[in-house]
Parts: structure tokens; sequence; C-alpha cells
């Protein structure tokens, strides 16, 4: 699959980008809705590709700008869908799910829950709407794993978290394992 609407130019990454730290569950700002963005500037961009390559240092397949370590966290998604034979890297800038269907379950993990993993009900479509990063205005259908990414990350951006759904005895069980990882 080739996904070229909302592609972020990888020579932006190698060439201005550093690696942030993360952010990791229980920090409020996970919980914290993410205002969106007036226009495009230069720490707009600089802030994403700064993403961008905090995602591929920590091999993940999503990020949202909340859980990063920065000044003001911004309405910016990015993804990592690349495959051996090509990079296909996305940063989708105020984006919303206008249309999804087709319920299903999916494993899901998260860069701000280390190595936790759990099975979630997600629409296997969806159609995202946001801004390029020329500030041009997009929409996307996706399926599958990628459908279930931009769900996950625009949760993050609404302050949501994945396990936020969970029956109070699995969040428990979650918050103490993660309690037991950080030691």
């Amino acid at each position: 699959m080739q996904i070229t609407t909302f592609e972020f130019p990888i020579e932006l990454v190698n060439t201005i980008s550093k690696v942030l730290p993360l952010v990791y569950y229980p920090n409020s700002q996970l919980m914290t809705p993410i205002a969106e963005i007036d226009s495009l500037n230069d720490s707009v961009i600089q802030h994403a590709a700064d993403m961008v390559a905090t995602m591929i240092a920590n091999n993940g397949v999503g990020l949202a700008s909340n859980q990063t370590v920065c000044d003001k966290p911004m309405r910016i998604a990015t993804f990592n869908f690349s495959s051996p034979e090509r990079t296909n890297i996305l940063a989708i800038f105020n984006p919303t799910i206008i249309s999804s269907s087709n319920p299903q379950k999916f494993s899901e993990g998260c860069l701000s829950f280390p190595d936790i993993f759990q099975e979630l009900t997600r629409d296997h479509r969806v159609i995202v709407k946001g801004f390029d990063y020329k500030w041009q205005e997009c929409e996307l259908e996706l399926r599958g794993i990628p459908a279930v990414c931009i769900q996950h990350e625009i949760d993050h951006l609404n302050g949501k978290t994945f396990i936020d759904d969970l029956s109070f005895l699995k969040k428990a069980m979650l918050k103490k394992k993660l309690k037991n990882n950080a030691k």
C-alpha cells in the first residue's frame, strides 16, 4: 500500500530533526485534549519532523504530539507506514475522522505504555481529514492496521488513551503492571 496524501518529506526529518523524549502514562499531558493549529509555520514543521524522528527511533507506527516532551503539544499525528520497498511517512495536522465503519477487534500497543498490549474494538475503515505539511486540506481513506493507528493517535490528541475504555479491574491490573515495569 502506497499512501501519498499527507506524505511528509523524509529529507526534512534527516536534516532538521531531533529525537524528543517520550511522555509515559500516567503523565497528565496524555489526558489533555490538544487544540487545533491555526496555521503552519517553521516551529510546527520542526515539531512534526522531530515527532517523525522520535517515532522512528522508538520503532513506532504512530505518534501524537502530546506523547512527546515539548513546550506546547500541537494537534499533529505522524505515522510510519513504510515497507522494505518504500519509505512512507505521514504527518497529519488537525486530523479528524469524518467517517468510519466495520468495527473489529485489534491488538494495540502504545509507546506511552511500554510493553502493554490490549485487544480493542476499532473501526476497520476510516476516512480522515486534515492538513498536510504544505497546509493543503486532504482526505484519506484507510483500512485495517493503518485505520487503527489513525484512530489511536487521534484519541491521544483528544486526551484519550487506549486503556480508558477498559473495565476497572483490567485497568487496575495494567496500572500495576506499568508500576512494576517502571522499577
